[in-house]
């Protein structure tokens, strides 16, 4: 399926990078003439105008390299092949870049007659003229080669006769059923390109999507693509397309904290990005986005596009495809429409919002409280499979409310980022009543632990009120135990709360202190008793409650303000 998808998306994307090529960096040029001379006596020096120091990318002839005697590619290559510049000053490599030069003279003088353009390259190693070669030069740098001012590689004779090398060294020497088209066809012994180093985090070095290179791996014996089966062109297209949208921000984003890349397309070559959605917290615009999937003609074509996504992870030399989507963009646009709808969470500051996906995943990790930041070290696994929950609808692991639930015990911070990603996992597993599972509070809600929260809430803010900052708060001292065992927790600090109610009083502010009283009793009334102890779904619904409560006070916080400093003058 997923390599059905690839060879789909290189229909829509011909002509952007020729078979055979890839994008990579060039950092020197040979000038040549038409007869083969040299136009400049030194190595020309190539770069971008953001990194100067890697060269210039541009679509060059390259396959995947293997063996003991690696081949050389075809007019573009590093200058070790090109030039015979050994890697060290010793004899071995003096020999291995006198051999991997030869090998790329001998390259060009068999494909000659199918690619004319190449005769003055030909020539001029025939001549034996020696450019200076640059102190800054080394031998892995590439080297691509102007005829008059004119790129070697991208002469249509060259472009034409390169795939077909590559197609003889990559070729099975079997014809048979290719398994992403379905026609009889050559098929390929190795995929022709891989994923190229840092396309996914943790990857150290080049990886194959398929592959089998020990027997013992393979079915029967078997390695390479033999399990397999894909033609050459399949093989070509497929990895091509992968590759470079791989190099494509607009179809491709990093999961530093997961060690992971989410690759994504249209299958009928649209273009839309999901974080447009999924990185905007302000709920208006988000609607009104998505709404115009459905009410609007000018995107009724795109509605009715299908979606398609891979996460890859980095395995040695293999790439693993840890998650695959494939689904309508109307089916697409409802899970994120639900997704709003069920991480929304009213912020004390900010009103209704829905964190950023990214923000979500970070909220796992150990707040720093002298950086006010989450720690990215300590982050849990969590950013692809919210991905997948947000775009194809799936359930969140329930796991990740346990791991919330210990970070806020332990750093005492209960973040709009965190109470959204609990209301989530309890919404998508049904772990909760729906009275409590709000965006806000709501009041006539009578659930036990929820109903606690809310009382931890008022006692913090009436402590507040009492005795403005202090070092430890009430929640700050007590909020992990009273989670897991109200009863053990709350009766005292409600016997506690008399007291700040009793020094409302003695400052003047018996209004106030009539005020929180009221309050106090009418969550109270709620309760038949306090819990003795809670599980992990009700922790959760102890910390909705503890969070809705204090969004919901923010503003009636200020409003006390108000009061108290006019019963004070």
């Amino acid at each position: 399926m997923l390599l059905q998808a690839l060879v789909e998306q290189a229909g829509f994307r011909s002509g952007d990078v020729p078979r055979g090529y890839a994008v990579k960096p060039v950092r020197w040029t040979l000038d040549l003439d038409a007869n083969g001379k040299l136009r400049s006596p030194t190595l020309g020096k190539l770069s971008d105008a953001d990194k100067p120091a890697r060269g210039l990318s541009m679509a060059i002839p390259e396959t995947v390299r293997s063996g003991v005697k690696p081949a050389p590619f075809l007019c573009v290559d590093t200058l070790e092949y090109a030039l015979g510049i050994p890697k060290d000053d010793s004899p071995k490599a003096a020999r291995d870049a006198e051999a991997k030069n030869a090998a790329f003279i001998d390259l060009l003088r068999h494909e000659v007659q199918s690619a004319p353009s190449i005769a003055p390259l030909l020539k001029f190693f025939e001549i034996g003229e020696t450019p200076e070669i640059p102190p800054d030069a080394k031998p892995i740098d590439r080297v691509a080669v102007t005829i008059d001012g004119q790129w070697l590689h991208d002469r249509p004779d060259v472009r034409a006769t390169w795939p077909r090398v590559v197609s003889w060294r990559k070729a099975s020497g079997v014809v048979g059923v290719c398994l992403v088209c379905g026609g009889v066809a050559s098929l390929a012994g190795t995929f022709q390109s891989m994923i190229p180093i840092g396309s996914v985090p943790d990857q150290g070095k080049t990886m194959a999507l398929v592959s089998v290179n020990k027997s013992a791996q393979g079915r029967g014996g078997a390695t390479g693509l033999v399990n397999t089966p894909v033609c050459e062109d399949c093989a070509a297209a497929s990895m091509g397309t992968l590759v470079e949208m791989l190099g494509n921000e607009m179809h491709r984003r990093r999961l530093n904290a997961v060690g992971a890349t989410f690759v994504w397309w249209l299958r009928e070559g649209n273009q839309f990005n999901p974080f447009e959605v999924l990185e905007n917290s302000n709920v208006n615009e988000v609607r009104s986005l998505l709404e115009r999937f459905s009410k609007s003609g000018e995107l009724q074509l795109l509605a009715e596009d299908r979606f398609q996504g891979v996460i890859l992870r980095a395995n040695a030399a293999r790439a693993v495809v840890s998650s695959w989507i494939d689904r309508s963009m109307a089916d697409v646009v409802g899970a994120l429409q639900q997704w709003h709808a069920d991480s929304a969470i009213v912020d004390p500051w900010d009103g209704e919002v829905v964190p950023p996906l990214w923000k979500l995943a970070k909220a796992t990790g150990r707040w720093k409280k002298d950086r006010k930041i989450y720690d990215d070290k300590n982050v849990h696994n969590s950013e692809d499979a919210l991905i997948m929950c947000a775009l194809a609808g799936s359930r969140p692991p329930v796991s990740l409310v346990s791991t919330i639930l210990a970070r806020i015990r332990s750093d005492h911070h209960v973040s709009s980022e965190r109470v959204s990603l609990i209301r989530l996992v309890l919404i998508r597993n049904q772990l909760a009543p729906l009275e409590v599972l709000m965006p806000g509070l709501n009041t006539q809600a009578i659930d036990a632990p929820y109903v606690c929260g809310r009382l931890l809430a008022m006692l913090n803010n009436l402590q507040r009120a009492a005795l403005g900052d202090v070092n430890a708060t009430l929640a700050d001292r007590v909020l992990g135990r009273a989670s897991m065992a109200p009863a053990a927790v709350l009766a005292g600090a409600l016997r506690d709360s008399n007291a700040h109610i009793k020094k409302l009083r003695t400052q003047g502010k018996g209004g106030l202190s009539v005020y929180w009283q009221r309050r106090i009793d009418e969550v109270v009334e709620l309760l038949e008793g306090f819990p003795n102890a809670l599980n992990v779904s009700e922790q959760a619904r102890f910390v909705l409650g503890f969070h809705h409560q204090r969004a919901a006070d923010m503003p009636r916080k200020t409003e006390s303000t108000e009061r108290s400093n006019e019963e004070t003058n």
